[in-house]
């Protein structure tokens, strides 16, 4: 598809879905690039094979295909696409920051935490917590993405992250819907040793 970044041809349409998988994917683990006179792409480097796959076949045409980076790191880049100059705006000055109207869908947090979240499994449950050093000093906004939630949620320094408690960990899962390919293990209420079996599956 990369065809379509010439300004002469018709830029694929950016549905919610593919605008809300792309708000998360920015939130955590992606970067935004910036060209001159041409539309901003959006790149994202992981280990975790499964879920570039699946953000391969979502975003489309959109997507440049999942490439081997060494060993064990895989990438994805986009297209350039004229909308994403909303996206390359968070990196106004210098480094990235959440819009102040940003608002967070099911779809857009479920990927937010594939990147940047996780479950803290104890013997028998776990907690779930959303890491963002580059907020942690906007906690009350941070926490106030997640007012919705049922429970205690609050922003820990020591952790740099938004901490869910049991009960909050139980009403995010299920708010978020079905886990992500390749990160099922974070959606594991089941215990240690059923999150560190299912986890043992990706990597």
């Amino acid at each position: 598809g990369g065809h379509l970044s010439h300004s002469d041809c018709e830029y694929p349409d950016i549905t919610d879905e593919i605008r809300e998988i792309l708000k998360g994917l920015v939130m955590g683990d992606a970067w935004v690039m910036n060209r001159d006179r041409k539309s901003p792409i959006i790149a994202v480097e992981m280990i975790n094979r499964h879920f570039l796959e699946w953000l391969d076949a979502r975003l489309d045409l959109l997507s440049m295909a999942v490439e081997r980076r060494d060993e064990t790191k895989f990438a994805l880049g986009t297209m350039g696409h004229p909308d994403f100059h909303y996206f390359a705006d968070w990196y106004r000055g210098g480094e990235k920051r959440f819009p102040e109207d940003l608002d967070l869908t099911p779809l857009s947090a479920k990927v937010w935490y594939a990147c940047d979240g996780g479950i803290q499994p104890t013997e028998n449950r776990g907690r779930a917590m959303f890491y963002s050093v580059n907020e942690s000093d906007r906690q009350a906004f941070l926490e106030s993405l997640f007012e919705h939630i049922e429970g205690r949620v609050e922003y820990q320094d020591g952790q740099h992250a938004v901490v869910f408690q049991k009960e909050a960990t139980e009403d995010l899962l299920s708010w978020m819907g079905e886990p992500l390919p390749g990160f099922e293990y974070k959606w594991c209420l089941k215990g240690r040793d059923e999150y560190e079996r299912l986890k043992g599956e990706v990597w």
